[in-house]
């Protein structure tokens, strides 16, 4: 039943559309089960190939030292819980690590990738790339990144030019994290509607099924 559930479901969703939104509380439920029923060793797995995909990313960077993948992985289901995907979660967190963002800040630019990406801006890897790029960079990276996501007013923006022309670039990556994902994490509340939280529910618990009978998603 598994296997015909996951090989008919996208079909069922592609039909009805928006119309079986309303079943979601349902579907969410039975997928559930499903995944209760079958699905606590194939999650192991996948938490033990995470830690193996981590691995290989940390040992291909000689300055991921400072990253853990045990961490990393528990930081990966966190990420799942904000609305991503397996696959875009993982993507997601080696973006930054390519960057060398620090393992403590990856779970503010994740929050910060998400809520881009249902806000409608970018897809949580895009967002994600540009955020880590701008970070890791000069001020005037920020700056540009600024022309995108309207995080900083004038008078923020000339605070953060001074922060780094005076030599104190880190502070100013602080600062100007702080104000994108404040502004990015209010805008997604206010925007974010029963539709897509109804779609996330889905997405989520179709996800966890199709790992459960052995599938990638």
């Amino acid at each position: 039943p598994a296997t015909i559930a996951a090989q008919q479901g996208p079909q069922i969703f592609q039909i009805f559309g928006l119309a079986a939104l309303k079943w979601s509380p349902v579907i969410v439920a039975a997928l559930g089960a499903i995944t209760v029923a079958v699905g606590a060793f194939s999650r192991a797995q996948r938490e033990i190939a995470s830690n193996r995909e981590f691995n290989a990313a940390m040992q291909a960077n000689v300055n991921s030292l400072n990253y853990n993948k045990e961490q990393l992985t528990a930081l990966r289901k966190e990420a799942r819980d904000m609305g991503m995907s397996w696959k875009d979660a993982g993507d997601s967190i080696k973006t930054a690590m390519a960057s060398n963002v620090p393992q403590e800040r990856l779970k503010e630019f994740l929050q910060a990738a998400q809520d881009a990406a249902d806000l409608g801006k970018d897809t949580v890897p895009d967002a994600m790339k540009k955020f880590t790029e701008a970070f890791s960079s000069s001020s005037d990276g920020i700056l540009k990144l600024n022309e995108s996501y309207n995080f900083l007013n004038p008078v923020q923006q000339r605070y953060v030019r001074d922060l780094i022309e005076s030599g104190r670039t880190e502070q100013a990556r602080i600062y100007a994290l702080e104000k994108l994902t404040e502004t990015l994490r209010k805008a997604a509340k206010e925007g974010l509607d029963p539709v897509t939280q109804s779609t996330r529910s889905l997405s989520q618990a179709w996800d966890d099924m199709l790992v459960s009978i052995g599938k990638s998603a």
